[in-house]
């Protein structure tokens, strides 16, 4: 067995593996409220593969067919450069879906999401926040004011589907987008019936997306389904554009639903703008105590 396949079989249980910032600092929410349009200029969104993944999940030990796997991003951002997640991976087999694949070519990339081809753009793929000035102070927190503005975490979590199999147990969850200007793109998965962190993964501006139908988006097979365990139907899905999860319930996506890809692999966040989400409310005030009452005069 190689490691890939052993670091998948023994994916951890615990919920505090759940890839999560620690959230964002008062300097950086100061920042991020003050943010405006034209402070966007030079913030460069792409997609680009992690440098590298950390197992979540595989179908090792249920019986249930050809085995799959799922994986969350992991490793340190490279210098200058922020990166966010969209949900949790998919891959056939149980080996790290990294360790085989090709280097990441931008040119191919681009061609391939012109030409909306599932199979040249299937790598794994997160959003890399970059700046295109050379000097910028504080560069580092001004991605991060970037992030919590056009890229907000989601308000809540909700569970999709579960498989209950003791120590192979898995829970698919989707994120809730905070309004109707952003969306979710993928899915996330625990082992325990404990949501995510909300900080585990990102929404993306609906203005920087494009609606697909769900044929184009997930194709017509899931990857993985329960068929063979019997209990409530579900099944795993993988966003061909990404490779990112989707859950569903029963065995078949609703044709109906919505998806959605980024319009490009390479975005000028400035040309996007107006999807700059308002700023984050400022703290309530305490309420103060109310004045005493006036004194009752005294009739003489």
């Amino acid at each position: 067995q190689s490691d890939g396949a052993s670091a998948a079989a023994r994916a951890p249980s615990a919920q505090a593996t759940a890839q999560a910032d620690d959230g964002p600092d008062a300097e950086t929410m100061k920042a991020a409220a003050v943010l405006r349009p034209d402070d966007l200029k030079g913030l460069q969104v792409r997609l680009r593969p992690p440098p590298r993944l950390e197992p979540v999940w595989s179908s090792l030990g249920t019986a249930s067919g050809t085995p799959v796997s799922l994986w969350r991003a992991a490793g340190k951002d490279s210098s200058g450069k922020l990166r966010l997640s969209l949900g949790h991976f998919v891959a056939t087999g149980v080996n790290d879906p990294l360790s085989n694949a090709p280097p990441h070519d931008e040119t191919a990339l681009d061609f391939a999401w012109e030409r909306a081809d599932p199979a040249a753009a299937s790598s794994i793929l997160t959003v890399e926040l970059s700046d295109a000035y050379t000097f910028r102070r504080n560069r580092r927190g001004w991605l991060k004011a970037c992030a919590e503005r056009l890229f907000p975490a989601p308000i809540r979590f909700r569970q999709i589907w579960h498989l209950p199999q003791g120590d192979r147990s898995v829970y698919g969850w989707a994120p809730v987008p905070p309004d109707a200007s952003h969306v979710a793109l993928g899915h996330v998965a625990t082992r325990t019936d404990e949501p995510p962190p909300l900080r585990s993964v990102r929404c993306v501006p609906i203005a920087m997306c494009d609606a697909v139908a769900p044929l184009r988006l997930v194709g017509a097979s899931p990857a993985w389904t329960n068929s063979s365990l019997g209990g409530r139907k579900g099944s795993l899905w993988r966003h061909v554009h990404g490779g990112l999860l989707v859950v569903a319930r029963g065995h078949a996506l609703d044709q109906n639903g919505r998806f959605y890809r980024m319009k490009k692999p390479h975005i000028h966040a400035f040309d996007y703008r107006q999807a700059l989400r308002a700023a984050p409310a400022e703290k309530p005030r305490e309420p103060t105590s109310p004045p005493p009452p006036a004194p009752t005069p005294v009739s003489p």
